[in-house]
């Protein structure tokens, strides 16, 4: 796709994935990468529990700052879905053991006019592993970010705002995992899922230890309910994570690319270092 058909996909659907957006000698080198920062930070994993995650997810190795986040085909595309001046809110890895049932990762909050246009969040997944098959790839309902579908949908995927698993059944009389209309990103690695995190998303049938490293960018903020909106989301991800959004790398990063990323929060006064 053009760049222009990128960005109408996008506006439209919700997403885009980028296929072998990084090359293969490129994603071994992250895979290295991300084996060795999970042992040396969260000990050998045994596959029990749910899953094994570490925020902020970029912080398991430094070249991920460098290699990954910095690089200009990501930039660019980001740029181009999101326009410029847009910040980097946070990073997260992990170890699934799981599905994942249908969910959005941002709702509205309290300082976000009914009728305004959606601050844009969008994030950015790399899965490390061959999904190719479908089984524990990223299902993505497609149009689900804008507000009248959204509204549709949410009594049809969820329960009373709970999750449906496998052996349930929506309100439309149909598993969640056969839900009509949803995509299967079915990705290998070196290809890039670029989602508008209203979008409502999830995994069925996955294998133990699938391993995934998603970030999280804001767009520009225009208005002062977007930093609002900027100040709760950090303060929500703090109490959850215990942790500071950016890795140390990226914080004393002199790559003038990365420091655009992170100057808004860091001047705002929202970053908090533990």
């Amino acid at each position: 796709m053009t760049p222009l058909q990128e960005k109408i996909h996008f506006d439209t659907f919700g997403f885009i994935v980028k296929r072998e957006l990084f090359r293969s000698e490129e994603m071994e080198r992250f895979s290295d990468w991300y084996n060795d920062g999970f042992d040396a930070k969260c000990g050998p994993w045994d596959g029990s529990g749910y899953s094994q995650s570490f925020v902020p997810g970029i912080g398991l190795h430094e070249g991920f700052c460098d290699q990954y986040l910095a690089n200009p085909r990501l930039l660019d595309t980001l740029e181009n879905l999101m326009g410029e001046g847009f910040l980097m809110l946070g990073s997260d890895a992990q170890r699934f053991t799981a599905e994942t049932p249908w969910h959005r990762d941002t709702a509205e909050k309290p300082m976000e006019p009914e009728s305004s246009v959606d601050f844009l969040i969008l994030k950015v997944v790399m899965y490390l592993d061959d999904l190719s098959e479908g089984p524990g790839c990223l299902s993505i309902m497609p149009g689900s970010h804008h507000k009248d579908c959204h509204k549709a949908l949410q009594n049809v995927l969820r329960d009373r705002d709970q999750p449906i698993w496998s052996g349930g059944v929506t309100g439309a009389g149909v598993p969640p995992n056969k839900v009509p209309g949803a995509v299967l990103t079915r990705t290998k690695p070196g290809d890039i899922i670029f989602f508008n995190q209203r979008c409502f998303h999830s995994s069925w049938g996955g294998w133990l230890g699938r391993r995934y490293l998603g970030m999280t960018f804001g767009q520009k903020p225009t208005e002062e309910w977007h930093v609002e909106w900027i100040a709760h989301d950090c303060e929500q991800s703090h109490k959850l994570h215990s942790a500071p959004p950016y890795s140390e790398w990226l914080v004393k990063t002199e790559n003038r690319h990365l420091q655009k990323l992170i100057d808004f929060i860091l001047d705002k006064g929202f970053y908090k270092s533990t």
